[in-house]
């Protein structure tokens, strides 16, 4: 038996991957026998379980030139899988041999499982654990100034995370993964090099040169462009992001907003008079436009962690439009209460409107 290390010994196993997929009914008391020899073995064993079950759905759309050159690795891996007597997968079977017919399948296709884990988990686990990030958070409240590698200048704003790898290729995409708000000031390189900021929940934003802000909340999801171009993707990553299929996507122009819906498709999109409001968090400023009281509660919930509740519905209808400082939210209070003639209470993290 092999002695199994590492989660990729375990997901090159065909054997182990007959198992999971349930292609081979005597695996199951071998695999329990095996874990009851080894219980240091069992989170070993579940993690990789889970990247092989994760990576199941995705064998049913390999192409043509993805099988073949899978089956070239099935190959490649016999002098190997010789070596212990649980599995061989060496060629494809004769025409008419119904005999070996059935049990050559049901190991084709643990092979195709074993070679698709292969692929991707050898470039995911190992890539992934030799690349080294810098990750920048803000608190509530709280607004940074940052300068990435290629010379871009980012402003991060409150409650905000911004993740890249510390050395970026001339090769391919300038990334960061952004949760949270920040405007981008992106430089524009000599090799036409993009520039991407990728959002949870499959959405990327594209960019040569430019400026911009992006705002991805559990509310709100929103691109706005103040000079160059941009492109807002809704993609679908698949094998741990070695590709990526696209849904759709829409171009920016300058001075344009787009929203996405909770299921990232576009329900809003406008030309604005004046983009800069949205990003003037980088002056440490808020500033409403004629904004419903429910986008005040919701800034004051991403940016500060406050829970805002109106004693009236309709009072979170009403409009507000001013401009406050980042650091004295206590301003905003006043004003609110001044100018709707209402008041504000407020207990730890709560904030109740009567």
């Amino acid at each position: 038996m092999t002695n199994y290390q590492t989660i990729q010994d375990l997901m090159l196993d065909a054997h182990f991957c007959s198992w999971v997929n349930g292609t081979d009914p005597e695996a199951e008391a071998h695999w329990k026998a095996w874990l009851d020899e080894h219980p240091e073995k069992a989170e070993l064993v579940r993690q990789a379980k889970s990247l092989v079950q994760s990576l199941n759905s995705t064998s049913n759309t390999l192409s043509e030139q993805d099988k073949a050159f899978m089956w070239e690795a099935i190959r490649n891996r016999n002098a190997h899988e010789a070596q212990h007597g649980y599995l061989r997968v060496a060629e494809e079977p004769a025409v008419g041999d119904s005999l070996r017919g059935w049990g050559f399948y049901t190991r084709v296709a643990a092979g195709f499982a074993a070679l698709l884990v292969l692929g991707v988990a050898m470039f995911w686990l190992l890539s992934s654990g030799n690349e080294e990030y810098t990750e920048y958070s803000t608190a509530y409240g709280e607004v940074k100034n940052l300068e990435l590698p290629d010379g871009s200048s980012v402003v991060l704003n409150a409650n905000s995370t911004l993740r890249y790898a510390n050395k970026w290729s001339k090769e391919k995409a300038r990334e960061v993964q952004l949760s949270g708000e920040a405007f981008f000031a992106v430089t524009h390189q000599y090799n036409n090099q993009k520039f991407q900021v990728k959002l949870q929940d499959g959405v990327a934003v594209e960019v040569l040169g430019t400026t911009f802000t992006v705002t991805m909340r559990p509310e709100k999801t929103r691109v706005v462009l103040n000079e160059g171009k941009v492109k807002l993707s809704v993609f679908e990553e698949r094998m741990f992001g070695l590709y990526s299929a696209t849904k759709h996507e829409n171009t920016l122009k300058p001075g344009e907003l787009i929203e996405l819906g909770r299921l990232q498709q576009v329900v809003h999109k406008e030309q604005l008079a004046d983009p800069d409001v949205y990003a003037a968090f980088k002056r440490n400023e808020i500033v409403f436009r004629d904004a419903p009281l429910t986008e005040v509660a919701r800034i004051l919930k991403d940016n500060y962690g406050y829970q805002v509740t109106f004693a009236d519905p309709e009072l979170a209808k009403r409009r507000f439009t001013g401009t406050v400082p980042v650091a004295g939210i206590q301003v905003l209070f006043t004003a609110l209460e001044k100018l709707f003639d209402v008041e504000i209470a407020v207990e730890d993290k709560e904030i109740r409107i009567t």
